[in-house]
């Protein structure tokens, strides 16, 4: 099903599993063709484990079978007035966007260099992965996740 407003702005669940033995219970998200699944069972004995999704991902418990499973659920919000919700359609909107750049930037043969620019500054030893900041890193993260399917 998918997560009705329960608070407002909200736009998303966060379940965090804490230690407790069980067997079932996964935890099934589907949106725009794509399937996720997640087991807490497999590791419940010791491990926490965590997922989150937004308000329009259709989302499905399985029952648990055996023991427990003990669990935390927050309601993601965001506070009025602080831009748009996130969400998996805006993100899969924009994934459409820059998936259709790389395709136009392979096709162009005029351009040599595809370029993002950096919002913050580094220094040449620190310029990394693990070092980039904020919106820096996510951007970076994201490119990084995606470029190798894009033959990057």
């Amino acid at each position: 099903h998918l997560e009705k407003e329960e608070v407002p702005g909200m736009f998303g669940t966060l379940v965090v599993c804490l230690p407790s033995r069980h067997t079932g219970g996964e935890m099934i998200l589907s949106h725009h063709g794509q399937l996720i699944s997640l087991e807490t069972a497999l590791s419940s004995d010791f491990d926490l484990s965590a997922i989150a999704w937004y308000s329009d991902v259709k989302h499905e418990i399985k029952p648990v079978l055996t023991g427990y499973r003990l669990a935390l659920t927050y309601n993601l919000a965001r506070a009025a007035g602080s831009g748009e919700r996130p969400s998996a359609k805006t993100i899969h909107k924009r994934n459409t966007e820059i998936q259709r750049a790389f395709e136009q930037w392979q096709d162009d043969d005029n351009e040599p260099l595809l370029v993002y620019i950096l919002g913050n500054t580094y220094t040449n030893v620190s310029l990394s992965m693990r070092n980039l900041k904020g919106h820096d890193r996510a951007v970076c993260q994201y490119l990084q996740d995606i470029c190798p399917s894009n033959e990057f």
